[in-house]
């Protein structure tokens, strides 16, 4: 099996010190079973399009494994037949527009951006745009609908999928990649609504992302094999119009830690989310602890965070209670400091709940607030964990000074925050950091790992809002040595909670299924 990749960028970007370049692009291709990658120059999105182009062309010119993406940035407005005769003769197999990016500040449905998909609306090429939001899906479908031309979205995740859906039921030449399609039964839920999967591409977002990310969704899926060669490379030959290409140095496959493995940042929520993720009570999660390896899952109630603190906890005992393994957080509030010290008391009295979370950005109160404070106060008196979802201006420096002010509680912070938050916590040896998110950012983990050491960082899915699967594919692509992997995603954890090793979930521990 091979993937074709159709969201890759190489370059320079001058906001950040991370690798763009396409040496890294060519090396995840090799590792990840990537047998081609339509790609473009970064120097086209954010400086001069005519220059990238050149770039791109002359860069996939010389390597049979890069097809060439051409870009035109409407704010430019001039020389636009120039670009059309640039394109047309440069092999260019599709044309992306980065509308919303830096320096790409223009709405999809102004004259410009029409203009230019007037002018090139001849060739033939398919377009391929960022998601954004609502709006943006909104007026990149209609301006792109205008001229017939077939349009790939990239990036949608949960908060725009129905938007996607719905856009797609009405204009059939739409498609997605998968860069963020993070969560549960995605691929399911697309083929179900809209009658197969030959509008799902697999695409990265390579280097920026790690490949086995969405790689590790598709292979999830359950899919017949007909189906998933489709989304990984048949969509992609017969949108862009290119024979297959050589095999990859690897095959594409699911790759993940070798287990076993505790998920220390996960959600139950009995009934359904408001997003269109196929996840309730616990059946999901327990299938996707059992696959991957996942021995212990701690978890906290979704209703607790969105909604009511007491009703959420209260649904999290009855559905982690029948389940070895199933753990939970109890959800405390800073707006209600004396209902949030009610309900530590009442759960850290059942073995099952195991510390405290806090998500500040549902309950509207900084980390640096003053009811923080008050609230963290109380959490270090009960003397269990706490895991957090910070907020607010310079959360990391007050998530450090709430670490000072109680070096004896350890606390989690859930997302790892922004790159530079370990080299900021280094000096607080009770701050321990896990990766979870929607976006598979590439070099967070190992810029983390670098300044606080393994022993202080874990793995965390947020399932079942994510996929586990993609979570722990963007973990496999930190690079971690054995050693550093199982302290990761095993020791730090069990060693924090104080787990009993083999005791957990059923059927899961010391998994090798799909690990490299």
């Amino acid at each position: 099996m091979y993937a074709i990749d159709i969201n890759t960028s190489f370059g320079v970007v001058p906001g950040d010190n991370d690798d763009h370049s396409l040496a890294t692009l060519r090396q995840l291709m090799d590792v990840g079973g990537i047998a081609a990658a339509l790609t473009l120059s970064l120097r086209g999105t954010r400086d001069d399009h005519v220059a990238g182009n050149r770039e791109t062309a002359l860069r996939c010119h010389a390597d049979p494994r890069l097809i060439a993406a051409a870009t035109i940035n409407p704010l430019r407005g001039i020389g636009l037949e120039a670009d059309v005769a640039q394109i047309a003769a440069g092999g260019f197999r599709a044309l992306r527009f980065d509308c919303g990016s830096w320096g790409q500040l223009w709405p999809p449905d102004s004259a410009m951006f029409r203009r230019v998909l007037r002018a090139v609306a001849p060739l033939g090429l398919p377009i391929l745009a960022p998601a954004g939001s609502i709006s943006q899906i909104e007026a990149l479908v209609r301006s792109v609908a205008d001229v017939g031309l077939p349009l790939v979205l990239l990036g949608a995740s949960y908060d725009v999928l129905a938007q996607v859906l719905a856009a797609a039921r009405e204009y059939p030449r739409l498609a997605l990649d998968t860069s963020r399609l993070a969560m549960p039964g995605v691929i399911e839920t697309i083929r179900r609504e809209l009658g197969g999967v030959t509008r799902i591409l697999y695409g990265s977002g390579a280097p920026d992302y790690a490949p086995q990310a969405s790689m590790n969704v598709v292979f999830r899926a359950e899919l017949n094999d007909i189906e998933r060669a489709a989304i990984l490379h048949g969509n992609a030959e017969r949108l862009l119009r290119i024979a297959a290409p050589p095999a990859p140095v690897r095959p594409a496959a699911e790759r993940f830690a070798a287990g076993p493995i505790i998920d220390c940042h996960a959600h139950l929520h009995a009934d359904s989310y408001r997003f269109p993720i196929d996840a309730s009570g616990a059946a999901t999660a327990l299938d996707d602890c059992r696959h991957y390896g996942i021995e212990y899952m701690i978890g906290s109630s979704s209703v607790g965070i969105f909604s009511d603190m007491a009703a959420g906890n209260r649904e999290m005992q009855a559905l982690i209670e029948p389940v070895p393994g199933f753990l939970g957080y109890v959800v405390v509030n800073a707006n209600d400091l004396a209902g949030s010290v009610a309900e530590m008391d009442r759960y850290y009295q059942h073995p099952k709940f195991v510390g405290a979370k806090i998500h500040c950005e549902y309950s509207q109160q900084h980390t640096g607030g003053e009811a923080m404070r008050a609230l963290f106060v109380e959490i270090a008196r009960h003397g269990r964990p706490v895991k957090i979802h910070n907020d607010g201006p310079g959360w990391v420096h007050a998530i450090r000074d709430l670490a000072r002010a109680h070096p004896q509680l350890p606390i989690i912070v859930a997302h790892g925050g922004p790159r530079g938050t370990g080299a900021i916590v280094a000096d607080c040896p009770n701050i321990y950091l896990e990766f979870c998110s929607s976006r598979a950012t590439r070099g967070i983990i190992p810029d983390a790992l670098a300044a606080v050491g393994p022993e202080r960082l874990m793995y965390g899915s947020d399932q079942d809002l994510l996929h586990p699967g993609f979570v722990l594919g963007t973990y496999h692509d930190a690079g971690f040595t054995a050693a550093q992997e199982a302290q990761v995603m095993y020791q730090t954890a069990r060693t924090l909670f104080k787990l009993t090793p083999g005791g957990g979930i059923s059927g899961s521990a010391g998994t090798t299924a799909g690990a490299s």
